[in-house]
């Protein structure tokens, strides 16, 4: 199983960006928007852990319009001098049969936003926070934990996950 997190680059565009351009795709991950240095502002969705559950989201994005958009692996989220073998934990709080986050999405911060992870398995998409070792920081899984309480959800649970 490939549990690697990957996130769908939409475009890069020059000069401002139109925000609005984006909201037919918005339910499908967490938009982000990273600056390149050139001019250029690259727009991202995601980030969806395994490559199945990231091309099944790619294919809708191209449905809707964005036929150029592509996967992209994303590694900054683990740390570097990791083994490749490395377990990790991700606090899975919900799963929905379709893939709309609309109805929470709206209750979390731009951080916590940049931590939800989607997975689809079993016919389900799967939502979870962060990606953590226990063993380095032991009190992750309480702070996702409360973060999922305080958006309505009871019932979560640490996911693991290999690099």
């Amino acid at each position: 199983m490939d549990d690697r997190v990957y996130k769908i680059r939409i475009s890069s565009l020059q000069g401002q960006v139109l925000f609005e351009k984006f909201d037919k795709i918005s339910k499908y991950g967490v938009l982000s928007y990273e600056p390149s240095g050139n001019g250029f502002t690259r727009v991202y969705l995601g980030q969806y852990i395994g490559r199945r559950t990231a091309q099944r989201v790619l294919n809708i994005v191209k449905n809707r319009g964005f036929r150029s958009a592509y996967l992209v692996l994303d590694n900054n989220l683990y740390d570097s001098n990791s083994p490749s073998n490395q377990l990790y934990y991700t606090y899975q709080f919900t799963s929905l049969k379709k893939l709309d986050h609309s109805k929470f999405i709206a209750s979390m911060d731009s951080f916590n936003q940049a931590i939800l992870h989607i997975r689809y398995d079993n016919g389900f998409y799967k939502y979870s926070l962060g990606l953590y070792d226990p063993l380095i920081t032991p009190n992750s899984e309480q702070n996702y934990r409360s973060l999922a309480l305080s958006m309505g959800f009871d019932g979560g649970f640490p996911k693991q996950i290999k690099r």
